[in-house]
């Protein structure tokens, strides 16, 4: 099966400590056979919490793409608990020791390459500001990756990960939303202790009449409001308890509320209901306890318990509250809605994509009855793994955008028409890299501007950058001793802003070209008739080419609401606090 595996180095648990169920990750990583499995995948393998000894077969990618090695026999010798989806990295389950002299960090290290998959991991000693690492970090690019175009480093709080972009905003607007809850609550306390008011006067009477002050009122009554919150605060953890599981379910996370191992956690609990008893409690604390003993004994005191603007201002920010609610439900329903349906307006339902580019099961693929088409591209042209290039402007200087590289008919598959001139041919040699199957740096083919770049190089339209020569570095995915030189292109089309997995991201400006070499997922378009028949047949190709892992095939429809998966939770979560 297919597993999201990080390939660590011996000291990655050094730096990131995760909570352990059995054995030693630390010696895990420094043994080159060693695994490191959640208690889900150990569970999912083996039937049990901790398999310690036990083997899997595992494949690494090698190169630049997918490519995968022979499999290999990894054994667990450590066991972690579940890892919370708060925690980075939060996609990987499986940890695999980097010392494998066929893992990819090996690899990298025998023979560096682009290195765009890896994430470095620092820990600060006491006192060092992370600004004195930042400082030092272009000095470091430029001494170890001199041949390299647009390398930079930059250094982020692991906080900052997790709380980035969209994810920062989301979980902010969720936060929001329950502190807008909290709100109409003490409202509805607040109204709801006033309205009694009248059942309560000759209580007030009665005690002021015996000696009462006002202030022991106001300590009373502020009390009361505490121990309703703290009862409610019980009652809610109970209930975030039993709830959590499906919950976690919902949102397709792991969110841990352990009050009771976690001494922060369970302080700003009591903090909370504490703080929203006291804010609730004081404005009928100080109602209840201004009534005056005689006009209370007489009946009459809670006829004017508080003043009525104060409530219907109170009811009036309530129902502003909730109309807020319903509003943003009904405007991230319509948005997400847009989004899947119209948004890109790509043929994504009948078209699947593979990790897999092998040039003799591309053809064969394309002969299959069922299969309209079949093009390679690079993860770059998907909108993923960015790659930036210096284009030389004469008036403007260098001017930085992103290159990917694609086969003829990519655009085609999609159903995307030139905005100006044409897309890429077999039948045009100017498309194609020069130099066979291995072109060396001296190649330089036609190339494909999106709306942006076309911006971007300051061209005033499409139509005026057709048959415009520029000249460009192309990336050559080795290191090098000397910086290339920037050799000319001829822009011969212009492709609207499109992308295909990266769709939550703003369109770069992105120029695309020909170039086998670097493709590595294939995208196959569908016929709709009989798709499960046309992919079992491409199943049943896949096997018959010698290979015994699964390939995996993906809609891009499917990818397209994985990517919106956070909305349309979001939304759902809004939808319900709504209700």
């Amino acid at each position: 099966t297919w597993e999201r595996v990080a390939w660590t180095d011996p000291d990655f648990f050094k730096v990131l400590p995760y909570p352990v169920l059995a054995g030693d990750p630390v010696a895990a990583m420094h043994d080159p056979d060693g695994l490191v499995l959640t208690e889900k995948v150990a569970r999912k393998y083996f039937g049990e919490d901790a398999p310690i000894g036990k083997t899997l077969l595992v494949q690494a990618p090698v190169g630049d793409g997918p490519l995968l090695a022979t499999p290999h026999p990894m054994r667990v010798l450590a066991v972690l608990k579940d890892i919370p989806s708060e925690t980075h990295p939060e996609q990987f389950e499986i940890f695999a020791s980097g010392r494998a002299t066929w893992s990819p960090l090996a690899l990298e290290d025998q023979h560096p390459g682009p290195g765009l998959f890896f994430w470095t991991y620092l820990r600060l000693p006491p006192g060092v500001s992370p600004d004195r690492i930042r400082a030092g970090l272009d000095g470091f690019a430029a001494r170890h990756y001199a041949g390299r175009i647009g390398r930079r480093f930059r250094l982020e709080p692991l906080q900052d990960l997790h709380f980035a972009g969209d994810t920062r905003t989301v979980d902010r607007e969720i936060a929001v939303v329950g502190v807008l809850i909290i709100v109409i609550a003490a409202i509805n306390f607040v109204t709801l202790m006033t309205a009694r008011a009248t059942r309560r006067a000759v209580e007030v009477g009665v005690r002021k009449a015996i000696g009462a002050g006002r202030r022991n009122l106001i300590v009373q009554f502020m009390g009361e409001a505490l121990m309703y919150v703290l009862a409610a605060m019980l009652i809610g953890v109970a209930i975030v308890g039993i709830a959590l599981p499906a919950v976690n379910a919902f949102l397709q996370r792991t969110i841990v509320f352990n009050y009771l191992d976690d001494p922060a956690l369970t302080l700003s609990v009591v903090g909370a209901a504490v703080f929203t008893g006291l804010i609730a409690g004081v404005y009928p604390a100080l109602v209840l306890s201004n009534f005056a003993p005689a006009s209370a004994l007489r009946g009459g005191g809670g006829q004017r318990a508080g003043s009525a603007a104060v409530r219907q201002g109170l009811v009036v920010v309530q129902f502003a509250v909730l109309i807020s609610l319903i509003i943003v439900t009904g405007t991230i329903y319509r948005q997400t809605a847009f989004a899947l349906q119209n948004g890109l307006r790509l043929n994504e339902d009948q078209i699947v994509s593979a990790a897999e580019c092998e040039p003799g099961f591309k053809q064969k693929l394309a002969a299959l009855p069922g299969v309209n088409a079949v093009a390679c591209v690079s993860g770059q042209a998907t909108g993923t793994f960015p790659i930036k290039t210096v284009v030389k402007d004469p008036t403007r200087g260098d001017v930085t955008v992103d290159v990917a590289s694609a086969d003829v008919g990519f655009f085609e598959m999609l159903g995307l028409t030139p905005l100006a001139g044409r897309f890429f041919s077999n039948d045009r040699g100017e498309d194609m890299l020069l130099g066979g199957p291995d072109p060396g740096p001296e190649s330089q083919p036609s190339v494909v501007l999106n709306e942006s770049a076309v911006h971007q190089l300051g061209f005033e339209s499409p139509q005026v950058a057709i048959g415009k020569t520029i000249a460009w570095v192309r990336p050559s995915g080795v290191r090098q001793t000397r910086r290339p030189a920037a050799l000319s292109s001829r822009i011969v089309g212009v492709v609207k802003d499109f992308t295909l997995f990266s769709v939550r991201d703003a369109v770069d400006p992105t120029m695309y070209y020909v170039d086998p070499k670097s493709t590595y997922i294939l995208l196959a378009e569908l016929q709709g008739q009989h798709l499960p028949e046309t992919l079992e047949a491409i199943n049943a190709l896949w096997r018959s080419t010698g290979h015994v892992r699964p390939i995996r095939l993906d809609f891009l429809g499917d990818i397209m609401r994985n990517a919106y998966r956070d909305v349309e939770i979001q939304g759902g979560i809004i939808g319900a606090s709504a209700g």
